[in-house]
């Protein structure tokens, strides 16, 4: 099983102890996980991204993760900033493996996506086959902070920007079911499950997107990582393979 959603280091908005890459690994590992794609949480709510994108680069090289779980390196990018192509060739020559995904947090860094940086950097990662990882949340939008109450990213918005870009493999972190339902539509956008919630949670997700376009996602350590496993449980090894392995591999490499 790999993790479509995990992140390491601390988070302001919420009391929990920072964690290592090498923690998150082996608290992913210890739920069944053999990977995750991981992002640095600092780099969200720093000023820019890359003094966050550094130190977790420098964490993955040198091979502090657990044995047993594989870090997929998803360095977060703000296209809002002159300098973010600067950014992705940093991440590049820094990183000791091909990246094959970056992050982006369009409400927390101020801008939508019909803004020329978002767009730029889409037509360059489908260039690359490069995979966006777009996040829509980062905490319950009820439970947010005051000092964090962010606007939510219209599924219009989403739908039109993959369509604009239909070559460009997009991964929704953090959407509700209705939001999943909502660009089902849209063949280049798959999504992960660590947000949603409902009664027959996976049938009704399958239903939405189909077994090829949903993945597993824990947003560990801010979610418990055995919570986003049991939401892929199910008996049919094919589905199975799909959401919890294949899906996976395709996005990420």
């Amino acid at each position: 099983m790999f993790d479509a959603s995990a992140f390491c280091g601390g988070w302001a908005y919420r009391y929990a102890a920072e964690r290592t890459v090498g923690e998150v690994c082996a608290l992913l590992a210890q739920n069944g996980l053999q990977g995750a794609a991981m992002t640095p949480a600092d780099a969200v709510l720093h000023p820019e991204p890359m003094a966050a994108n550094r130190a977790f680069l420098q964490q993955v090289n040198a091979g502090v993760q657990d044995a047993e779980c594989t870090v997929y390196a998803v360095p977060v990018i703000d296209p809002s900033l002159p300098g973010w192509r600067g950014h992705l060739q940093e991440c590049a020559a820094l990183s000791n493996k091909r990246i094959a995904a970056y992050k982006v947090f369009p409400n927390f860094h101020g801008y939508d996506l019909e803004a020329p940086g978002i767009n730029a950097l889409a037509e360059e990662l489908a260039r690359s086959n490069t995979t966006l990882c777009i996040q829509l949340r980062m905490e319950d939008d009820r439970a947010q902070h005051h000092t964090l109450r962010l606007p939510v990213i219209p599924m219009a918005a989403v739908a039109a920007f993959a369509q604009r870009h239909p070559t460009l493999n997009i991964l929704l972190c953090a959407p509700l079911m209705a939001e999943a339902r909502a660009v089902s539509q849209v063949e280049n956008i798959s999504v992960e499950m660590s947000f949603m919630e409902t009664g027959d949670l996976l049938n009704v997700a399958l239903g939405h997107m189909g077994a090829h376009r949903l993945l597993l996602g824990s947003h560990a350590p801010l979610f418990i990582p055995a919570v986003g496993v049991v939401k892929a449980a199910t008996d049919n090894i094919g589905v199975r393979a799909a959401i919890c392995t294949e899906n996976f591999r395709r996005l990420f490499r």
